[in-house]
């Protein structure tokens, strides 16, 4: 009989440990009445009184949800309105996560949130104080809202979106970069690249930082991703650190072969075939770069990118394979071949010259053609030449560094 006792009082005790309390039902009722004040009153009170209860703090953050609400729209209503809870949603946040810490499976009352919900609501205004905050210079700030809502965003796995993840999760990398934390730098980027975003400058500055520090497995890690995660507009980025990665990895079979294949499945987008081409000049490929440019200029003669790569294909053959071979003849002290590889690097120097013309009449403020172009003109001994306008603009950019 005792046993039975004990058990029953056990079972008693339990309950009321687990029981919502009446303060809770308070709250929700003057919420149901429109009474914010006197809900943020009741439930304030309730939290204090008990600190465990996962249904308390759950009306906490609902009623303080509520009450930012409420004093939005009356500020929208009245501009001079200060509201008087200038944290109310910080502290919604706040209650929200304690209440599913404390029981995962906690439920709320009718038309209240439940916890997961309501940190995705506050996700929307945390978003907003986090740009103001970084639009007022205050980064520290910036980066504690964006954080937050980033990590709302995150609990709702059904409704989270990797692109508005990834670009808040950029955001934070950039804040982080400019407060000279490079730790949370790579952490955010990382995190962009956990959620699957496709955003491109996740994965570009993830692979360059990996890259700096000289960290291959990673960058491989990084490059995997990209080429998985990478939205199809911006799919040339996913090509070039993986073409990058393959050049620094010294990879070159591999590297033409990923270039093949981009070449046939992108043939018609000139941003790629611009960016392979790039990676086949910088490794001394002139030919295939040269047919590849070839195709793509046929098929879209005036595209900036792939005429101006046209040109700095012919000055890169002009200044590192002739300047090497020209090198190698003076030392050898060859006159006749230095003289001979001479006059192929002035035929050679004549064609940028056009291609970089072509490309100054396509876009004449790109500072890293004007530059290619004027330096074409000065290593053809052909300074006299050089169009008055071009030189402004060149002096110009040696002014603002």
């Amino acid at each position: 009989m005792k046993k039975l006792f004990v058990i029953i009082a056990t079972a008693l005790i339990c309950e009321f440990a687990v029981a919502q309390p009446a303060c809770v039902k308070d709250a929700w009722m003057n919420l149901q009445n429109k009474k914010v004040g006197p809900a943020k009153k009741s439930i304030d009170e309730c939290v204090k009184l008990n600190e465990n209860s996962a249904d308390a703090w759950l009306m906490h953050g609902n009623v303080y949800l509520r009450l930012y609400d409420y004093e939005q729209t009356r500020k929208k209503q009245d501009p001079k309105y200060v509201p008087k809870n200038p944290d109310a949603i910080l502290i919604a946040n706040e209650s929200f996560l304690k209440a599913v810490t404390l029981d995962p499976k906690v439920t709320p009352l009718q038309g209240m949130y439940d916890a997961i919900a309501g940190q995705n609501y506050c996700a929307g205004p945390l978003y907003e104080m986090g740009q103001a905050a970084k639009k007022a210079g205050n980064l520290e700030k910036a980066y504690e809202y964006l954080n937050l809502a980033a990590k709302n965003l995150k609990l709702d796995k059904m409704t989270s979106n990797p692109t508005d993840l990834g670009l808040i999760y950029l955001d934070l990398a950039d804040i982080a970069l400019k407060m000279d934390n490079k730790e949370n730098f790579k952490k955010m980027l990382n995190e962009g690249v956990t959620v699957k975003t496709p955003v491109a400058n996740i994965y570009t500055l993830l692979y360059y930082t990996h890259k700096e520090a000289g960290d291959t497995t990673e960058c491989a890690k990084v490059v995997n991703a990209a080429k998985k995660n990478i939205a199809e507009q911006d799919i040339d980025k996913a090509f070039e650190i993986e073409l990058d990665y393959l050049a620094m990895t010294n990879k070159t079979d591999k590297m033409d072969k990923v270039a093949d294949k981009a070449v046939k499945k992108y043939a018609k987008n000139p941003t790629v075939i611009a960016m392979i081409a790039n990676y086949l000049i910088n490794a001394m490929e002139f030919e295939k770069a040269d047919t590849l440019l070839q195709a793509g200029i046929e098929a879209s003669p005036k595209d900036f990118q792939l005429v101006a790569m046209n040109g700095y294909r012919y000055l890169y053959e002009a200044t590192a394979k002739y300047g090497k071979l020209m090198d190698d003849a003076t030392k050898a002290k060859n006159w006749d071949l230095r003289k001979e590889l001479d006059e192929q690097r002035k035929g050679v120097l004549e064609n940028a010259l056009t291609w970089c013309t072509k490309a100054y009449e396509i876009d004449g403020n790109d500072m890293d053609n004007n530059i290619r172009l004027q330096q074409t003109y000065v290593l053809l001994l052909r300074v006299q030449d050089i169009p008055a306008d071009l030189k402004a603009k060149v002096d110009s950019y040696q002014h603002k560094n």
